[in-house]
């Protein structure tokens, strides 16, 4: 297709570019990075078990010891990260939309009902022929 190699170009033009919750990787990866990123406090956990045994002798006699011992670290690190993962982009709920507006830094949260949820749609659709509101095909009610 024409924008198979360039459609970075067609939307880089783009005053508003308004996607719902994708459902191809590819997608999901671009809205994560045009999202950025944001720091995090990451924090890490250590925890080392040692322990050992010695043993001597000398003219007075012989000597065994054991040791053991624990230590713990915890530490917190400020950590970049992306403003939003790929893969939670999968689970946004129906009808959520993200909009990258120009002029804007943020992503822009939104939401756009289903058509059938608008009196003023409803009113003016036509019935979906692959869809029964009710039992059996009422072929008068198409056309």
């Amino acid at each position: 297709g024409i924008y198979k190699e360039r459609w970075q170009t067609f939307i880089a033009q783009a005053g508003v570019v308004t996607s719902f919750g994708p459902n191809d990787l590819t997608t999901a990866k671009w809205i994560s990075e045009r999202a950025g990123e944001t720091t995090r406090t990451i924090r890490s956990e250590s925890i080392s078990y040692s322990s050992g045994t010695s043993s001597g002798s000398s003219a007075s006699g012989a000597s065994y010891g054991a040791n053991s011992g624990v230590s713990s670290s915890t530490s917190d690190q400020p950590t970049r990260v992306p403003f939003v993962q790929p893969h939670s982009l999968f689970g946004i709920r129906e009808g959520a939309t993200l909009s990258f507006i120009a002029g804007l830094s943020d992503i822009v949260p939104g939401y756009s009902p289903p058509y059938w949820d608008i009196d003023q749609c409803v009113r003016r659709a036509r019935a979906n022929p692959y869809f029964q509101t009710g039992g059996g095909y009422d072929a008068g009610s198409y056309g």
